[in-house]
């Protein structure tokens, strides 16, 4: 099999920023014919961050394996971070309330969007019957921020801002190197809280009875994080990585946009792919979310431009070029 697991299935994206055309993406990836409806003006995701000869390069990315149709429909969005509790818990503890610095409610609903149609798909072929999917893009966030709710509920505890710590264990945080990199670990099991204080040269504080457990460690952070630190910033980023490596102990990198293209694990995944693009010629971007053997996706084209496919579209359905160019002269499209 080598055919794509959606050829056959027609989307219509008629959504704007940025969750549903993102569910949107994520079928056209996997062979959905995926038909992009924008306001004849442009959908305001073309307007949104860096662009190159007057292409916004976010649109390329979220408009890829799509074709371009233009029709006078237009809605507005929200920010379901700050509703779901997210900037809440975000930040420092003496700073305020923090929002990403991009659209991660509207993802992570894009994620959740694909995997309902698909859900929905599914039953289609079992029940024979289509259905409406209601999805609030501040609910996939919500589940995923944990039991915070249950918390409050059962506790009457509401979780405070930590930073880049954890309420439930220690050492855990970001460390700054001797090279001025950076690197961030997590201890969330006993046996690596214990290596990476052997390898810091403090073994004594694993014998303290605050130390059997997370929820404990991290009450003692300052003292560990201090340790950690220390001993991080005597060193080199890849000698760390290095010595935490060979002691099994978890730690990555900080990457940046640099790190990630240049970085050969990405490269052997093919996690970055170069796609053509008619406008900018070679525009490399994220590769589809996931393999499949069988009947796997593939990024067959990046953004077109504004109502590139609008005549053929509309010639599909049966109108006349002179019909198009009459609702075009219009504004319909």
């Amino acid at each position: 099999m080598t055919q794509p697991p959606l050829e056959g299935v027609r989307v219509l994206d008629v959504a704007t920023l940025f969750a549903a055309p993102l569910a949107a993406t994520f079928l056209g990836d996997f062979g959905a014919d995926v038909i992009k409806v924008e306001h004849p003006k442009g959908d305001p995701i073309r307007g949104h961050g860096h662009a190159k000869k007057g292409a916004g390069l976010w649109a390329k990315m979220v408009n890829r394996n799509k074709r371009m149709l233009t029709l006078n429909l237009s809605d507005a969005g929200t920010i379901a971070e700050s509703l779901s509790g997210f900037a809440a818990i975000t930040g420092q503890p003496e700073g305020p309330p923090t929002l990403p610095p991009f659209g991660l409610a509207d993802g992570i609903a894009g994620l959740a969007g694909a995997m309902a149609i698909l859900m929905a798909l599914y039953a289609r072929d079992k029940h024979d019957a289509g259905q409406v999917i209601d999805l609030a893009i501040i609910e996939p966030i919500l589940t995923i921020l944990g039991a915070q709710v249950s918390v409050y509920d059962q506790l009457g505890i509401v979780q405070q801002r930590t930073g880049n710590r954890s309420a439930n264990n220690a050492p855990r945080n970001t460390y700054r190197t001797r090279d001025d990199n950076w690197v961030a670990i997590s201890t969330s099991a006993q046996s690596i809280a214990e290596r990476v204080m052997r390898l810091v040269g403090h073994p004594e504080v694993i014998d303290q009875p605050w130390f059997a457990t997370g929820t404990e460690r991290a009450e003692h952070a300052d003292e560990l994080d201090a340790y950690v630190a220390s001993w991080i910033a005597e060193r080199d980023q890849s000698e760390v990585i290095d010595a935490f490596e060979a002691a099994e102990a978890a730690i990555a990198p900080i990457y940046d946009a640099a790190d990630i293209a240049r970085d050969p694990q990405y490269a052997a995944l093919d996690s970055i792919i170069s796609v053509p693009d008619e406008e900018l010629g070679p525009l490399k971007m994220q590769n589809v979310l996931f393999r499949m053997l069988g009947t796997p996706g593939k990024v067959r084209w990046s953004g077109r431009r504004l109502g590139q496919d609008t005549q053929a579209i509309l010639g599909e359905l049966g109108l006349a070029k002179e019909h198009v160019a009459d609702l075009r002269t219009r504004g319909v499209v």
